[in-house]
């Protein structure tokens, strides 16, 4: 054996036993009276549970098994750090009231670190006056209704060119017959309606100004973050180990995903100063970028501890894949979903002919007259939540969950895709039943207000671009309905198959023949 790796080797096996006895030693319970949350069986020393969730199975059902063994509340132990794992809404409403200043931090792991920027991404960033600063922009400028309202015209026009272009494909002579990919259809449309938001640019191949190949790259780059966001390296398990990161793969992977997505966002920026310089742009023209870059110039970014160019970057990128993300695996998991039920299609269809009619395309504005739609969409977020765990909160303050004592540094973890099939809830739970929202369940929205369903979190940490992901899935959903009949190439079931991430992404794609179903003259408008 060489000698630097048996050096290595022994150095090793020193160290993690050295660890193992001194973790043996820290107390078991929360000291006198203090109840702690239960361990599955089957933990070892050092890695604690992370044996424990390997495998095929997707983690939320794996984690959704453990609770209906061990209880809503269980925790898990990942090398050093205790997880408590809640899979009921009475445990995650505690969590996003009584306790939600305690529980409003993130762990400091490493995915965020090498992804995030040093931790500036929003989402990832710990609870404090960098946090608030941020947030306050990203709602005041971006996020809030009014200014949802604001970008109206620019979410509508990308919709309705994402149809028209949908249209010219399955009219031509060569593609009638041919299955359109209506989950890159959904990827491209949220791309460019995320892109021209904060950037002000058109993005995907059919309307854009850039080549195909490098907007496939460019999505490839944020599914990529998203997947590797919730990878557990071996620091983040046993923290002295933490030069070994950079053996790993998956810490060198988020590295290049970083630097991969920072080269178009350092561009970007650079060509927003250059714009300004020249005010080539009116203030109702001005996108995320312009707003930063405004606050920068007049002195009230606060980006502390960051320069103001990460703040931007990180905000900017984060918005940006958030937005993708959540609505197009929103919208790709409710198609889906309405070609295995077409009871549920046919009744979503009739209530857009009663409602708008045959001779126009729906409007943002029918949303509101089609509660059948909104349901559909509310049971998609139920039984394929685009977040099945939600984002991990670190607490910052001793308190107690569900009877059980959680003290400083503790991770918390939401799972859910459990509280959403909850049985006492919903009758009937892993069916997919639109009409609960109108009947027993009709009091539960996406605001996650209800705790019920969560697909968008809730409390301080819940996602502010939630008001946006609603419309433009609602709206995209309703165009695709209206506008055309749906024809399973297959005459088989849809696969339903989920991927294992962070991000509850669809195995394969939904592949379907498109007839329209509208005058001609009504998709070219």
């Amino acid at each position: 054996m060489d000698s630097s790796l048996y050096f290595t080797v022994i150095f090793l096996i020193v160290s993690l036993t050295l660890y193992y006895i001194l973790g043996r030693r820290r107390p078991k319970s929360g000291g006198k009276n203090k109840k702690l949350a239960p361990e599955p069986n089957g933990g070892l020393p050092i890695i604690g549970h992370l044996n424990l969730l390997g495998g095929d199975e997707v983690l939320h059902r794996k984690l959704g098994r453990m609770a209906d063994k061990y209880g809503p509340a269980f925790t898990l132990r990942l090398g050093h750090r205790p997880i408590v794992v809640l899979s009921r809404w009475e445990e995650a409403k505690e969590c996003f009231t009584t306790n939600d200043r305690y529980l409003a931090s993130r762990p400091l792991l490493t995915a965020p670190k090498l992804l995030g920027y040093n931790y500036a991404m929003l989402g990832f960033a710990p609870y404090g006056d960098y946090w608030r600063e941020v947030r306050k922009i990203a709602t005041s400028h971006l996020l809030k209704p009014h200014r949802v309202d604001f970008f109206k015209d620019v979410w509508e026009s990308e919709i309705r060119e994402g149809v028209r272009v949908l249209y010219k494909q399955c009219t031509s002579d060569h593609a009638r017959k041919v299955p359109a990919n209506l989950s890159e259809w959904s990827a491209d449309i949220m791309t460019n309606v995320m892109v021209r938001v904060v950037a002000g640019k058109r993005y995907f191949a059919f309307s854009g100004e850039f080549p195909e190949t490098q907007v496939r790259q460019f999505q490839k780059a944020f599914r990529r973050l998203i997947e590797l966001a919730g990878a557990v390296v071996l620091s983040d398990a046993v923290p002295f180990l933490g030069w070994m990161d950079n053996f790993q793969g998956q810490a060198r992977g988020m590295k290049q995903v970083n630097k991969e997505l920072d080269v178009v966002i350092e561009q970007w920026l650079d060509e927003h100063r250059q714009d300004r310089k020249r005010r080539v742009k009116s203030e109702d023209e001005e996108d995320l970028f312009d707003k930063m870059l405004s606050l920068q110039e007049k002195g009230q970014l606060m980006s502390d501890p960051y320069t103001p160019d990460t703040c931007i970057k990180a905000t900017c990128l984060e918005i940006m894949i958030d937005g993708f993300e959540t609505t197009a695996t929103m919208l790709t998991w409710a198609i889906a979903c309405l070609m295995n039920h077409p009871e549920a299609l046919k009744k979503a269809r009739e209530e857009l002919d009663t409602v708008v009619g045959r001779d126009r395309l729906v409007d943002d504005s029918d949303i509101p007259k089609l509660p059948y739609l909104q349901a559909v969409v509310k049971e998609t977020a139920r039984r394929y939540p685009s977040g099945p765990l939600l984002s991990p909160r670190e607490a910052t303050e001793d308190c107690t969950v569900a009877g059980y004592y959680i003290s400083k540094g503790t991770q918390i973890m939401v799972n859910a895709w459990k509280v959403q099939h909850d049985p006492r809830v919903y009758k009937e739970p892993f069916e997919f039943r639109p009409e609960r929202f109108l009947t027993d369940n009709a009091h539960v929205d996406l605001r996650g207000q209800n705790y019920e369903l969560l697909p968008f979190s809730s409390g301080r940490r819940s996602c502010p671009g939630m008001w946006l992901g609603t419309r433009l899935v609602q709206l995209s959903l309703a165009r695709l309905i209206h506008g055309f009949e749906f024809v399973n190439p297959t005459n088989k079931p849809i696969d339903m198959t989920e991927v294992p991430s962070l991000s509850l992404a669809k195995a394969t794609p939904v592949e379907i023949i498109l007839i329209p179903r509208l005058d001609a003259a009504v998709y070219a408008v």
